[in-house]
Order: structure tokens, then sequence, then C-alpha cells
């Protein structure tokens, strides 16, 4: 998609104004308006067969479209928005049609429960390099917590693997290291937890986009941060994207962890982070909590018996592509 074109290296807050106005010249143009963006992703919903009336909360929650709420330069960004879940609508359908044919549950022998924790994720994750996606909400202190377990319990299980852990709560330094000597105060525990046991760290800060505003969800009557709408994870995805091919390129047989939004780290997000890299090079875990496990599809739909605090693999790749992760980690 064009948009990944016109979006530098790396990204400050200020900058992110100037990047839109090229964006709705070189992307925007040839594409639908906002309001035709509006009136086919409004069709395409209508299309959606929507089995179960216990489905459309998660409906209103992954496909609502958005119309700009109080600031006139966000029509571009909910306009690309509107395009972007639009590509996704026959990934959507699949889905339905997917969990639809399983109305019993989840077969025997397409997930098992990690009853070793954080070990025994590790060593599902394997010893190959590659990238680890963990996505989470940024306001969960016990996600940061379970983060930081995962990555020294994979160090135990493979001492001699190369780890770099990746980073958006800290600042991009383009190729270099985050130090505990020089980094900011509120990020020195975060740093120290991993340079203590030889674990390099980087920072992604800037790949986030930032632009001002809100934006209104059709049918939910919500109010989303711009910074939240697809278009911002389409454009941190790509510059993460960038990013870590340059950090693979210069160390190919390390194993990447990134702690990253649920979005970037979901295989049911066609934009995401986790789609920019071939299936074998990714392993993406959902961090999250027995509440939020409702807006899965996946435990909405089963009543699926592992809503309870635990770890939980997919052993078949289809059931981790439609559900968007390989393992999820639930938190109370």
């Amino acid at each position: 998609m064009m948009l990944f074109l016109i979006t530098p290296q790396v990204l400050s807050a200020q900058t992110w104004e100037k990047v839109w106005h090229g964006a709705q010249k070189t992307v925007l143009k040839p594409g639908l308006s906002l309001q035709e963006s509006r009136a086919a992703l409004r069709q395409a919903r209508k299309e959606l067969a929507v089995p179960s009336s216990r489905v459309q909360h998660w409906l209103e929650q992954r496909y609502a479209p958005m119309t700009p709420v109080s600031v006139d330069k966000l029509n571009g960004w909910a306009a690309l928005s509107n395009r972007l879940m639009l590509r996704e609508s026959s990934l959507r359908k699949r889905q339905l049609a997917f969990f639809n044919s399983f109305s019993e549950g989840v077969p025997e022998g397409k997930w098992q429960s990690l009853s070793c924790g954080v070990t025994k994720l590790a060593q599902q994750i394997g010893d190959a390099p590659r990238v680890v996606l963990v996505g989470s909400k940024p306001q969960y202190p016990q996600a940061v917590s379970t983060f930081k377990r995962i990555v020294l319990a994979y160090k135990s299980a493979y001492p001699k693997r190369k780890i770099i852990v990746f980073s958006e709560a800290l600042p991009d330094k383009g190729m270099h290291f985050a130090s505990p000597v020089y980094g900011a105060e509120e990020h020195l525990p975060f740093i120290k937890t991993f340079t203590q046991k030889g674990i390099e760290v980087v920072g992604l800060g800037d790949a986030s986009a930032n632009p001002q505003g809100y934006l209104k969800q059709d049918y939910s009557h919500l109010i989303l941060p711009a910074k939240d709408a697809p278009a911002s994870v389409a454009v941190s995805s790509a510059h993460m994207r960038r990013r870590l091919a340059q950090w693979r390129n210069e160390y190919p047989d390390a194993v990447f962890f990134v702690y990253t939004l649920p979005q970037a780290a979901a295989y049911d997000v066609r934009h995401s982070l986790a789609n920019r890299f071939p299936e074998g090079d990714v392993f993406s875990v959902s961090l999250t909590s027995v509440k939020d496990t409702r807006d899965f599809l996946i435990h909405r739909w089963n009543n699926f018996k592992l809503v309870q605090t635990g770890i939980f693999a997919w052993t078949d790749p289809e059931w981790a592509r439609m559900s968007g992760f390989d393992a999820q980690v639930i938190l109370p």
C-alpha cells in the first residue's frame, strides 16, 4: 500500500501533521473519500451474516465505520481507516464462517494448556531465529511484568541464543541499543531487567502515530482516539517492520521480542506488524485479562472454557491465524 512509501524512517509527534498532508496527496486522492468509504464499509457490514447477537459487540469493536468528531484534518485519517477495514471484510467473513462451523466448541487436539507457565511458553516459541510479538494494552502494569518473565524464561531455556528486546515505550535511537546509563529515569527499571541478564534493548517509540483528535464509531457511539485508529496501526507497523528488517540484517541469528499494541501483534488484522513477515518468522503472544477476552470472537462464540487465568497455545496453525495469535496469557 502506498502509505508505507511516504512514511519516513523515524517520526516524532511534531512531524505527523506534515506527513499526513503528504499522505492525503499520494494515498487518498485516487481512493475513496470519507463519505464513499463509509458507505462502502456499511454495505460490506450488511453483507456479513451475523449468526448470533453474541457476536454483534465483537463486530462493533473490530469493524465499525468511523467518522471525525470535530477536526476537519482527520477526514483523511478516518477515510483511510475505513478503507483498511473494508479490505478486511473478506477476512471477517471467513472468520465468522470458520467459528460458526465449530458451534460445539473447540475440537480436541487444537490447543494445549501450558501448565508450566512461561517456561513452557518459551519452549513453545522454540530456538529458531524469529520475531516474537507480544501484544498488550499499555495500561496494564501486570502485562509489562509478564513480558519480562517471558523474555527471561526464554533466556533460561536458550542461554546461548542472542536476544534483543524492542519496546514502543522507549525512544527510537536508530541502530543503537538503549543504555541503562543514559536512559530516562522512568525507563531504567525496564532496561536494567534485561541488560543485567545480557539481553540488549532497543526503543521503537517514534513508531507510534500521534495524530491529534478523535473519531466517532458509527453504531456504537464510542469515541476513539485517532492514534488508535487502523490508519495509525498501519503506519506504526510499517515503521516497525523497516526498523526490524535493519536489526535482523545486522543480527541474523537473534530472536527479537517486540512489546507492542494488541492490533500490531494480531494475525487477524491485515495491516498489523504480524502480517509483514513470512508465517514461520513470527510467533504472536496475546497478553490480556479475563475481562478483555470477551473482545475475542473465539471466546464469545464458544463460551471458551479457558477464559480464566493461565496460558494456552494453539497446536493448529489455522486456529492460530483465525483467532489472531499463537498463544495467549490471560491475566486476572
